[in-house]
């Protein structure tokens, strides 16, 4: 990345774009260097496409002043990074408008299910949970059992790593699929998710620096015994790309890290209870709003409801 003027502070950023409909998908890594001076503040984006791609980089300014562009800039640095990769991107469907409502619902709960919308996906939506359910191998409901730190792995040569965190799931409510896959045969999923960004520290090398947001800050932000439904896939080798620097805390003998699709998790948020006696949701979307694929997903007011629906459209085992 080219730096433009001699800059006072500096932080560092990394958006993953989805180009994938799947849970492996490909990834447009772009780093964004952000720095802030008397003039204002500075972004240099710099996309590391796929190795077969040029690599492209482009600088960006705004006029805003802030102390700290950590917190109040990730925003606008996604929606940079959107507008800079519309042209390889699905135009807005009427169900992605659908979700805003269910969205700003969400910011009234006690979840903070923000850590886990760190990538932005393009991918065909499905319209009701049952649908996605007749496409997913696993189904099951449950509640957090608590957050570990996962595999690192290296994004290119020098750079900063890719962490990862798991969310380990107890399994109350196997739906399909559970019994055969042996590597829920303890009743524990493990399932793998982005843990965002790392804070550039110029004091260390880019390999050491670190996500900043940690294993504590999942647990409080969606804490254990939160009710849980997801629609899994043991997760395949090739879905960690890059060579693994740090290999988190170990699994039990036998079981096996997991992925799930942007649709694929469902929480019960408790501070959203009260809203079911007015007709709405006490549910919200994990990697996505639940309202994206449609009006279907908003039908069910709970976790009971969400888990009977499914059963009623032959989803159970």
């Amino acid at each position: 990345m080219t730096e433009v003027r001699p800059l006072a502070e500096v932080s560092w950023f990394k958006i993953y774009v989805d180009r994938s409909c799947g849970d492996t998908p490909r990834k447009i890594i772009i780093a964004i260097s952000v720095s802030q001076d008397q003039h204002g503040c500075f972004m240099d984006l710099d996309l590391q496409p796929a190795p077969h791609q040029r690599r492209q980089s482009v600088m960006v300014m705004t006029g805003e002043r802030r102390a700290s562009m950590k917190q109040h800039h990730v925003p606008g640095l996604m929606l940079v990074a959107a507008l800079f990769l519309t042209a390889c991107g699905a135009p807005p469907t009427q169900a992605t408008e659908s979700g805003r409502p269910v969205a700003a619902a969400e910011r009234i709960g006690t979840l903070d299910v923000s850590l886990l919308r760190v990538s932005e996906s393009d991918f065909p939506a499905y319209d009701t949970p049952e649908a996605l359910a007749a496409d997913r191998p696993i189904v099951f409901a449950g509640v957090i059992d608590g957050w570990q730190q996962g595999p690192a792995t290296e994004t290119y040569a020098g750079g900063p790593l890719d962490y990862r965190v798991i969310l380990r799931i107890r399994i109350t409510q196997p739906l399909k699929g559970v019994k055969d896959t042996s590597s829920l045969a303890a009743g524990t999923a493990y399932i793998a998710l982005d843990q965002g960004a790392v804070i550039r520290d110029d004091s260390l090398p880019a390999g050491r620096w670190k996500p900043g947001k940690s294993i504590t800050d999942f647990e409080k932000a969606m804490p254990s015994g939160t009710k849980i439904l997801a629609y899994p896939r043991e997760m395949p080798k090739e879905a960690l790309t890059g060579p693994i620097k740090l290999g988190g805390d170990g699994l039990p003998r036998g079981a096996r890290l997991m992925t799930v699709p942007p649709q694929g998790l469902v929480l019960e948020d408790p501070g959203l209870t009260t809203q079911r006696a007015t007709g709405q949701t006490s549910l919200v979307g994990g990697r996505e709003p639940l309202g994206v694929g449609g009006s279907g997903w908003l039908e069910p007011k709970s976790m009971d409801e969400l888990i009977a629906r499914l059963r009623q459209h032959g989803i159970t085992e």
